[in-house]
């Protein structure tokens, strides 16, 4: 990913230089000589950018190229769509951390100016922030100014999705809304974190983590949210609710108050459905309505879901078919809940269970991610009496010890022949 994040951001600078008033510092056939550097220093990329890479090189051409090209690919991470009523969307991209870029989305409207989740306060962000209020106008014909934004909506609950809302509200005066389950990750967000490392804490125990490692995990978890202090809201929204022209959806799973929001025929994913990215899921004793159940519950609920021609995500670029990405995320939790089940044909830990699967990620924030992504599947397998603890007395008489967990008589049969989200068939398009 971060290759690619790499690429991406050479080429806006390439592209901001081609179509902006103000060029950048670097002429732009050097940009776009560097693009190229990077592409074929990255064989995985090479696919992915090579035709647009052509196209850019074309658009310097004449001005109908360059329309054409900002009409396909947008300028510099800004993209324009319409909804099927003719309603204008900007996509204004922010790297919230380093190498991490965000989707935020800009709707003007009569009634006043939306904006669609937050980013952060992060230098690179700022940056983008004040690139879009610049480009718009210049590019699009668009006025966007971080002044005029009367309401911001939050996806979900994460901080890079609303990180930078001091800022921006003490710019704007915007009235902030989220889904009432996330509205403590706001309002009581110190409490919130204090209280979450505390709990995963006691997973990464139960998990095989030594007490040691266990406390640097729950301060890295923390890390990096220090920044922000505790904010209120101005609305709690629940699922159906009408908001700026847009419908709630609340589909939980990745967070608690994961919304989904429905603009005439373009759908606001957040982090629910993404384009290739596999949502990350944790497990939800840790945090209730979490956990892959509500996952794959929401994701159904989408499935169900008519008129829906675009989704737009909080990373990545369009889904051009939103229920054929939802099928195949459902399949691969399928595949997932499979392999982990079979891998319990012996008695293991989660940590030792998450060595087999993620042998990449041993170090690092990666690491702790991939333990709740396993931690989640493995919840999942229990609540369904598929595996069970060994190691009952041990975790009777010690605080938090590590759990080893073996298939159960059921979870053997059910191997042979499973049903449900578990069938070995990949399931069809319409869920």
């Amino acid at each position: 990913m971060s290759g690619i994040v790499s690429i991406l951001k050479t080429l806006w600078k390439a592209e901001e230089a081609l179509f902006a008033a103000q060029a950048a510092s670097e002429k732009p056939e050097d940009l776009i000589g560097r693009v190229h550097a990077r592409i074929d220093a990255t064989p995985e990329c090479q696919l992915a950018f090579k035709e647009r890479l052509q196209d850019l090189q074309a658009a310097r051409s004449s001005d109908a190229r360059l329309s054409s090209y900002v009409d396909r690919y947008g300028i510099a991470g800004l993209k324009r769509y319409k909804t099927a009523s003719g309603q204008p969307v900007y996509r204004v991209v922010a790297e919230t951390f380093p190498g991490h870029i965000n989707n935020l989305y800009f709707l003007p409207q009569t009634s006043g100016n939306v904006l669609i989740d937050a980013a952060t306060t992060t230098e690179t962000a700022l940056r983008d922030l004040e690139r879009a209020e610049r480009l718009l106008p210049e590019c699009f014909g668009q006025a966007f100014c971080i002044e005029d934004i009367t309401d911001i909506v939050l996806t979900h609950g994460h901080i890079d999705h609303f990180g930078g809302l001091h800022g921006l509200v003490e710019r704007s005066k915007a009235r902030v809304h989220i889904h009432e389950l996330d509205f403590k990750s706001l309002a009581q967000f110190e409490e919130r974190t204090v209280l979450l490392s505390k709990d995963l804490g006691v997973f990464l125990r139960r998990a095989g983590v030594s007490s040691e490692r266990a406390l640097q995990m729950e301060e890295m978890y923390r890390f990096g949210k220090a920044f922000f202090k505790d904010f209120e809201p101005q609305s709690a929204l629940r699922d159906g609710d009408t908001l700026k022209g847009m419908r709630v959806i609340h589909t939980p799973g990745h967070c608690p108050g994961e919304v989904c929001l429905l603009y005439d025929d373009i759908l606001f994913t957040g982090d629910h459905i993404l384009p290739t990215i596999t949502p990350h899921q944790s497990p939800e004793h840790i945090a209730p309505f979490c956990g892959l159940g509500h996952y794959i519950g929401a994701l159904k609920h989408i499935g169900n879901l008519e008129g829906v021609r675009l989704g737009l995500g909080g990373h990545e670029g369009e889904i051009q078919d939103v229920q054929k990405r939802g099928t195949e995320l459902l399949y691969h939790h399928q595949g997932r809940l499979l392999e982990i089940l079979r891998l319990f044909g012996e008695p293991r830990t989660v940590v030792e269970v998450t060595r087999i699967i993620y042998p990449m990620h041993s170090e690092g924030y990666n690491h702790l991610l991939a333990l709740l992504e396993v931690g989640a599947h493995v919840e999942y397998l229990n609540d369904y009496g598929l595996i069970r603890i060994q190691n009952i007395e041990t975790l009777l008489h010690e605080e938090n010890p590590a759990l080893v967990l073996k298939r159960t008589p059921k979870g053997e049969a059910f191997l042979e022949k499973p049903y449900g989200i578990l069938e070995e068939e990949k399931p069809s398009n319409a869920f």
